[in-house]
C-alpha cells in the first residue's frame, strides 16, 4: 500500500513540475512584438493577443497558445497564424498555411 501512495505522490509531483515549466515558457513570450511592416502583436499573460496592422483602424483581440514548440495565433485574422519556438525569446517568424500571409518576422520591444 506504501508502494502505491509513494507512486500517486510522485506522478503528482511530477505533473506539478511539468505544469510549472510549462508556465514559466509561456512567460518568456510575454510582452508586445513588432514588425519592419508596422505589424504589432501583443502577447498576454490571460492567453489573449491583440494584434494590429499598420494600415488598419483599430486592433483585432484574439487568442495564443503555446502547442507542439509553436506560438499559435487565432482569432486575429480569418486563419492561424504560428512561430516555431527556437532559443530566442526576441525575435519570432510568424508563417501561416494560408496564401494570403507573408511571412512576417516580429521583434520583442517589452
Amino acid at each position: 500500500m506504501k508502494k502505491i501512495r509513494l507512486t500517486a505522490l510522485m506522478a503528482l509531483l511530477l505533473a506539478a513540475v511539468m505544469m510549472l515549466a510549462g508556465c514559466s515558457k509561456e512567460k518568456d513570450y510575454l510582452g508586445t512584438y513588432v514588425s519592419a511592416k508596422g505589424t504589432t502583436l501583443v502577447l498576454k499573460e490571460d492567453g489573449k493577443c491583440k494584434y494590429t496592422q499598420l494600415s488598419w483602424d483599430e486592433s483585432k483581440e484574439g487568442t495564443w497558445k503555446i502547442e507542439d514548440d509553436k506560438i499559435i495565433v487565432s482569432g486575429v485574422l480569418d486563419y492561424e497564424i504560428y512561430a516555431e519556438l527556437g532559443e530566442s525569446t526576441t525575435s519570432l517568424l510568424f508563417e501561416s498555411d494560408s496564401t494570403r500571409w507573408n511571412d512576417e518576422t516580429l521583434i520583442k520591444t517589452q
